[in-house]
């Protein structure tokens, strides 16, 4: 009987913790979403990014709805908005008129602003998994005239704090033909983004590089960055920056040389969020060596990627690196396109 009635007060209060746990999981979805079809969506609210409101329901699950058909927002909980002239508020939300959002600050008061300005929302408070954000593609193509084989592997991922942005990629390209060698092309990059007020930022970036089709067994850089973003709207981004680098590399049948670079880029993001959700993004690096021969070296990366379901998408992506005073015998430029199947996460 003791045995029994033990197991009967840990079977209850399992059943407890459960059922507090699962009241606890709803009254999380508090938050209200206006649309401007007159719907109200209860929720909660997980994010505002590239003009995509993720929201979370019990009866659909994750949702995203299009900025452009929010006509208020409304929640107790605290977060960050950005504004497009890259101010940032903490507060809770308030509705207000159809188009407007009222932050209510526990210092600052209250602050009205228009929702075609604010570009981004961010709960205060997320775990570190629900802020990670990023995408795994891969391609595949064969050429039976010349026994060509190709794979193309690309993943990304990026995790945004308070003031910070960091992320981290992976580019592989492996082509094999029959009766000759194969050949590959890696690339491994990672940055972490500081914030400032006015849309300035600082960053810190690494790259690790290989590409046998231009006789590169291995380039690593490491630099520092400044910059800003000259534009920020809910549909578009473009940014700027410049810094310093050092770069060590080695070419096939060459000595290992390391030189201090200039770096200037700038990366530009276009979005289309709705149903068919359509992003475009492109970045280029210029290097420019300040020591020994004088060099430049270009990097350019864009891709063009379209939403097929729910998380499911497809990608054409393009790249061009171009050594200004390449190793004698070897090429000065290597291209490439792809087309990819991927997942978001």
């Amino acid at each position: 009987m003791a045995v029994r009635s033990s197991a009967l007060r840990f079977g209850l209060a399992t059943l407890l913790l459960t059922m507090g746990a699962s009241l606890a999981r709803a009254a999380d979805k508090t938050d209200i979403v206006m649309l401007n079809t007159g719907d109200r969506v209860t929720c909660e609210i997980k994010q505002l990014q590239r003009g995509r409101l993720t929201v979370k329901t019990d009866p659909m699950d994750t949702v995203t709805i299009h900025w452009g058909d929010v006509v208020s927002l409304t929640s107790t909980r605290y977060f960050e908005i950005e504004v497009a002239s890259g101010i940032r508020y903490y507060g809770s939300l308030k509705a207000d008129a159809p188009g407007i959002i009222v932050v209510v600050g526990a210092l600052a008061g209250t602050t009205s602003l228009h929702l075609l300005d604010v570009v981004r929302v961010t709960p205060l408070g997320q775990s570190f998994w629900n802020r990670i954000d990023g995408a795994i593609d891969l391609g595949y193509s064969y050429t039976r005239a010349s026994e060509q084989t190709q794979w193309t592997l690309n993943a990304n991922a990026s995790y945004r704090a308070r003031r910070y942005l960091t992320q981290g990629s992976v580019s592989s390209q492996f082509t094999a033909i029959q009766g000759a060698d194969s050949t590959s092309r890696n690339t491994l990059t990672a940055s972490s983004r500081r914030f400032f007020g006015q849309r300035w930022f600082t960053a810190g970036f690494g790259q690790l590089q290989q590409d046998q089709s231009l006789g590169l067994d291995f380039r690593s850089v490491l630099g520092a960055l400044g910059g800003r973003y000259l534009m920020q709207r809910p549909e578009t981004t473009f940014s700027v920056f410049a810094g310093p680098a050092y770069t060590r590399e080695q070419f096939k049948g060459d000595p290992t040389q390391n030189s201090a670079e200039a770096v200037l880029g700038a990366d530009w993001e276009w979005f289309t969020p709705g149903d068919n959700d359509t992003d475009l993004s492109s970045t280029v690096l210029t290097y420019y060596n300040l020591s020994g021969d004088a060099r430049a070296r270009i990097e350019f990366n864009t891709s063009y990627t379209q939403k097929l379901v729910k998380d499911l998408h497809w990608s054409l992506n393009l790249f061009e690196s171009y050594n200004g005073d390449p190793p004698e015998g070897q090429k000065a430029n290597d291209f490439g396109v792809s087309i990819t199947l991927g997942w978001s996460f």
